[in-house]
């Protein structure tokens, strides 16, 4: 049975502040865009530095986003069931393939590894936010 949600229960919006702390805190978030004219939503392990999303990947679809430089969300959230209280941040943003150099080594060094085999490590991608909001549910 679910339990009974809380009427003192409050929704509020989160500072940019809490957002980017959030951002920085979260190992894994999902990544939204479209792919042969449908929407497409992929889990991502990722890190947040100054002020920019970067993850890993291969050729596929999510690279394919960063190649055409795609609008894109992302998404990460947290919840408790049991006591129905939670948060979400959504970024707004485009993706971009890293194609700067030191870009790239600066990002080497923010010791993320890919779930897949770390000796086929692929381009890193970043997203540019273009708007970064988040709520909570208190």
């Amino acid at each position: 049975m679910a339990p009974t949600p809380d009427p003192t229960s409050a929704l509020r919006d989160l500072s940019e502040d809490e957002c980017e702390a959030l951002l920085s805190a979260m190992p894994v978030g999902r990544v939204a865009f479209v792919f042969a004219a449908q929407p497409i939503v992929l889990p991502v392990n990722y890190r947040y530095a100054e002020g920019e999303i970067l993850f890993r990947t291969f050729t596929g679809q999510k690279f394919h986003a960063a190649k055409t430089q795609q609008a894109v969300s992302f998404e990460i959230d947290e919840w408790d069931e049991e006591l129905r209280t939670g948060w979400s941040v959504l970024v707004k943003g485009h993706a971009e393939e890293v194609i700067e150099w030191e870009k790239a080594r600066a990002a080497d060094e923010l010791g993320l590894l890919p779930w897949i085999d770390a000796a086929q490590l692929g381009p890193w991608v970043r997203i540019v936010p273009s708007e970064i909001t988040g709520r909570a549910i208190e």
